[in-house]
């Protein structure tokens, strides 16, 4: 998912928040942020991945199911839910602020 215009932005301070926040909970904050940096380099090192996903051509349905296969069971189950939850709202370009922004809180 590709670095948008602003740094840290707020759409980026809100996810992470609620992310850290979950990751407190659960006792999970460093695994998180393994997992965070790990989608975030996947989608860095394979564009094709991501231009896919945000292809007009595949609907969101499809480009979840893809996530799923791609992710699921290889990640924690809050990242893979902060992955469809970017998805759904057509905010998967944020990833590297949330990243960036959950850094910060840890």
């Amino acid at each position: 998912m590709s670095r948008a215009p602003t740094a840290t932005s707020g759409v980026g301070r809100v996810y992470a928040g609620a992310l850290f926040a979950v990751a407190k909970e659960t006792s999970a904050v460093d695994e998180i942020l393994e997992d965070l940096v790990a989608v975030e380099r996947v989608f860095r090192d394979h564009e094709e991945f991501e231009t896919l996903l945000e292809s007009p051509k595949v609907t969101r349905e499809d480009a979840a199911r893809m996530i799923l296969a791609a992710f699921e069971g290889k990640i924690a189950k809050p990242v893979l839910n902060l992955m469809l939850v970017l998805l759904r709202r057509g905010r998967q370009r944020a990833l590297p602020q949330v990243v960036e922004a959950y850094r910060a809180l840890v």
